[in-house]
């Protein structure tokens, strides 16, 4: 491990109790240099950053190392995935030209806000991606979600982590369901 001496810009630093501390969001954007994005996702996910505030974040560690890295997590970030299995779902969906959607926004359906893992924007198609943690404990109330969307007259297509190693069956069933909606 390798421990790196610089300044915090002032807008990124916050004390608690006298001790001074990096915001979450700095903490989380620099760390996706080595991590992959799993800290930013958590971070997007508990509200601790917004989208907004990551560009600026990226810019005031330009020059440290690792910022290739960081610069290709903060792009994929910017489509608010709120686990890393949802930035990797959102990567493959990019990389296949799959577009014309959002991901995390919410959806009134039957006066009830819910909040789709991905929603295609000009056709009813969801996907809902069950991670391991969140989802294991979540599985009635995803299962409550599945179907206030399809009652809503929505598609509605799962993935799961095992999906995430197989790109191909991610993308060739999203264009079926696209195909068929």
């Amino acid at each position: 491990m390798q421990v790196t001496r610089r300044l915090i810009p002032p807008e990124f630093v916050t004390v608690v109790a006298g001790t001074r501390f990096t915001t979450p969001g700095y903490a989380a954007v620099e760390l996706a240099g080595i991590d992959e994005g799993r800290a930013l996702c958590e971070a997007l996910r508990q509200g601790l950053v917004r989208t907004e505030d990551l560009p600026a974040i990226l810019r005031s560690l330009a020059g440290t190392p690792d910022q290739p890295a960081r610069r290709a997590v903060v792009h994929d970030a910017m489509r608010s995935p709120w686990s890393f299995g949802e930035l990797q779902l959102h990567k493959i969906l990019s990389h296949a030209g799959i577009h014309g959607w959002v991901a995390n926004q919410p959806l009134r359906c039957a006066g009830i806000i819910v909040i789709p893992d991905v929603r295609f924007l000009h056709v009813r198609l969801v996907i809902e991606f069950d991670g391991r943690s969140i989802h294991e404990q979540r599985f009635i109330a995803d299962r409550e979600r599945q179907n206030l969307l399809e009652a809503a007259g929505f598609r509605v297509i799962r993935f799961g982590w095992e999906h995430l190693d197989r790109s191909d069956y991610i993308v060739a069933t999203v264009f079926a369901a696209l195909r068929a909606t």
